[in-house]
């Protein structure tokens, strides 16, 4: 599987209201789709993650975006 294009994880980034940044590890390498999909194929971490983006940005917390 080859790395997503720059403007996929721009539009993931949007859709879960986080800087780009944010899907970038520690390494300065940006997560692969692949991996990003494994995360996603939990259907609980699915769950958390699209509840957290639907909320207003002032009720995320300080500590995410």
């Amino acid at each position: 599987m080859t790395d997503p294009p720059l403007s996929h994880l721009l539009a993931l980034a949007r859709a879960f209201g986080v800087e780009p940044s944010y899907l970038v590890d520690g390494t300065g390498e940006v997560l692969t789709g692949g991996e990003i999909a494994r995360a996603l194929s939990d259907n609980t971490i699915r769950e958390i993650a699209l509840g957290y983006a639907r909320l207003p940005r002032q009720e995320r917390g300080s500590s995410w975006a």
